[in-house]
């Protein structure tokens, strides 16, 4: 069974992290700050209950700061909530089973934000004929490495950029010290 978690996107890095760990469950101070005592990892089948998630469970948190995570989860293994659309499991959800899931337009194929669908109406973008959004699944793990690529090449060029910044100071102080010289 397919089904969605929210979380932070710094909370899938890191050896604690969700891409070497999986889904832990656990009774966080956001779990109980709502009034949830369970160990356990949270679920929706529906993306509009993570627009409620975000409001409740990460106020201050900025959308696109957040990343949805698709699992695949064996349906013996999940309870419901008090409504049909919610769920949680007691059990470790492994990083294999865990995808990002990425928003898409389908005809221009530009990434469309959380934020952008956060103001807006999940359903009313997804339900649409012809669909307009696709989605996208990139298995925890390789987005995690991409990312730390990304990061690492960034940075990289943020170096290579002041070492030239570096140099072409020295030579224009050199060029100016040579024609005070004659």
């Amino acid at each position: 069974m397919k089904l969605y978690h929210i979380t932070e996107i710094k909370n899938l890095f890191g050896e604690d992290g969700i891409a070497k760990k999986g889904l832990v469950p656990q009774c966080g101070d956001r779990s109980k700050s709502i009034g949830d005592t369970r160990c356990a990892v949270s679920l929706t089948s529906s993306y509009e209950s993570l627009k409620s998630w975000k409001l409740y469970l990460y106020p201050n948190v900025k959308p696109d700061d957040l990343c949805i995570l698709q699992v695949d989860i064996d349906k013996q293994n999940i309870k419901n909530y008090e409504n049909k659309t919610e769920f949680y499991t007691n059990i470790l959800i492994p990083p294999e089973k865990i995808n990002v899931v990425k928003f898409y337009d389908s005809i221009t194929n530009e990434p469309i934000s959380f934020l952008y669908l956060y103001k807006n109406d999940f359903n009313d973008y997804l339900n649409k004929i012809p669909i307009k959004i696709k989605t996208i699944e990139t298995p925890v793990i390789k987005y995690v490495e991409k990312l730390t690529r990304a990061k690492k090449l960034e940075d990289e060029l943020k170096r290579f950029r002041d070492e030239l910044k570096y140099s072409k100071e020295r030579f224009e102080n050199l060029e100016g010290s040579r024609k005070n010289y004659k």
